[in-house]
């Protein structure tokens, strides 16, 4: 009984003291998310978080994912040989902006080089300085409770069915991540590209409008496409494991195009099986909300004292154990032996008449 009681106190002590810990772990995430923009944290966001940290620790025994960096710097291009790098700074790409011209283009710029801030969302930005030509990398990961807490399922699919405000074109494919390029008007004197790992991780890189293609490829090949892969909750199948680099505008013109017809199909294909992810996730949280409120109308029921019979599903109504008052007689010429019953006049033999 001794070693009984020691074995139970081991399992109950840091059972308590985990409670313990993750009750205060929220207050503390909840009182930060109310600090930064007024809404706080759910528990099932909350714990969502954790359950996929536990997935992505798990990852099916292979270690893979533990060996990826989870630091955005660390994901970022490393410094081309005669550039250096260094934190963003608001006003880095002031000189390429006109003072005057669109003001969705402007802001669609601008966010790119300052904080975005909300709830769990982790971001970083690195300027490259060569010269007068500066290059910023803007890399933004959405928490994990996003692609796993169905209240957020809203904001998942925007972030992962999100389209440019601009028109874009294929720019390159690094070890299978798509970069497109949104074409800027005129006024402003840079390029803007953009990529994404499941919607969850976002790549933004402005460039001056004079360099080329060839003079990004240096950036875009120290890009760490395998850990942004690692560190989303949804991965994409193949992505960072591929070693090549294809450019858009170094293909043929008929390459080019097997190679966008190629893209497209893909893309459209990965939107397809997300519909179909989200369609049946929809479907299990609608059984379980139907489920839910079938119990809870049966428990109901039962407080009124209705019972359902198990096989037939039909609805019987059971004494609540209260004596039922006696039938009230009734006198008077040819109403010998009858009685009265819930307003109803009953006649037959003995003092009352039972139904």
């Amino acid at each position: 009984m001794f070693r009984v009681g020691v074995f139970a106190m081991g399992l109950i002590v840091p059972l308590f003291f985990a409670g313990a810990y993750l009750a205060f772990d929220f207050w503390n995430v909840n009182r930060m998310a109310r600090m930064g923009d007024g809404d706080g944290v759910s528990v099932s966001e909350y714990m969502s978080g954790w359950m996929s940290l536990a997935g992505v620790g798990g990852n099916g025994g292979s270690g893979e994912a533990t060996e990826m960096p989870s630091d955005l710097a660390m994901m970022l291009p490393k410094a081309p040989e005669g550039w250096t790098m260094r934190p963003t700074e608001p006003g880095d790409l002031d000189a390429f902006l006109p003072a005057e011209g669109s003001e969705k283009a402007l802001r669609e710029v601008r966010a790119a080089i300052n904080p975005r801030g909300g709830n769990g969302v982790r971001e970083v930005r690195m300027t490259y300085a060569n010269g007068a030509r500066k290059v910023v990398f803007e890399l933004v990961r959405y928490p994990d409770f996003v692609f796993t807490s169905f209240a957020a399922a809203h904001l998942k699919m925007e972030l992962q069915m999100n389209s440019s405000r601009f028109s874009g074109r294929g720019f390159m494919t690094v070890r299978g991540m798509e970069i497109n390029e949104n074409e800027l008007p005129d006024e402003i004197g840079l390029r803007y590209l953009v990529g994404d790992v499941a919607g969850q991780i976002w790549l933004r890189a402005l460039a001056p409008r004079t360099m080329t293609d060839q003079d990004l490829l240096p950036f875009f090949e120290t890009l760490h496409v395998p850990a942004m892969n690692a560190n989303v909750i949804e991965k994409v199948a193949g992505m960072g494991e591929v070693p090549v680099i294809v450019v858009a505008s170094v293909l043929e013109e008929e390459t080019r195009a097997i190679w966008a017809a190629e893209r497209d199909a893909e893309a459209a294909k990965e939107a397809e099986a997300r519909a179909a992810r989200e369609a049946e996730r929809a479907a299990q949280e609608e059984v379980a909300r139907l489920a839910e409120e079938e119990e809870a109308k049966i428990k109901e029921e039962r407080a009124k004292g209705i019972e359902r019979d198990e096989e037939t599903g039909v609805k019987v109504r059971k004494g609540t154990g209260k004596e039922k008052k006696p039938a009230k007689k009734i006198g008077g010429f040819g109403d010998e032996g009858c009685t009265t019953d819930g307003g109803r006049k009953v006649c037959g033999v003995g003092d009352a008449a039972e139904e």
